[in-house]
């Protein structure tokens, strides 16, 4: 993600490869831990099958704390799981 993210913004699409192919996916979930601890989850579009490319529109209250936000995918395909490799990105307070 290029660009500064601020605490309460929304709107952004957040871009996500999930790094395999998600064809025959049945769910797509990314795992969202907050600067807190508390844990979220946000269903994600699949956007590419073949490349595993996915996307979320981040929704007003999800980017309600500032500070650095872990994330990773978990997809239930029709032959098992994948789980992806962890990552994070941070969230400014406005005016910083």
């Amino acid at each position: 993600m290029a660009e500064k993210i601020y605490k309460d913004d929304y709107g952004h699409t957040f871009l996500v490869d999930a790094k395999t192919s998600l064809v025959g996916y049945t769910s797509v979930t990314l795992y969202v831990t907050k600067p807190s601890g508390t844990q979220v989850e946000w269903e994600l579009t699949v956007d590419d099958e073949a490349e595993g490319k996915t996307s979320y529109i981040i929704e007003e209250g999800d980017l309600d704390e500032s500070g650095r936000y872990k994330i990773y995918v978990i997809a239930i395909l029709s032959n098992g799981i994948f789980t992806g490799n962890f990552d994070t990105f941070d969230v400014y307070e406005r005016g910083k």
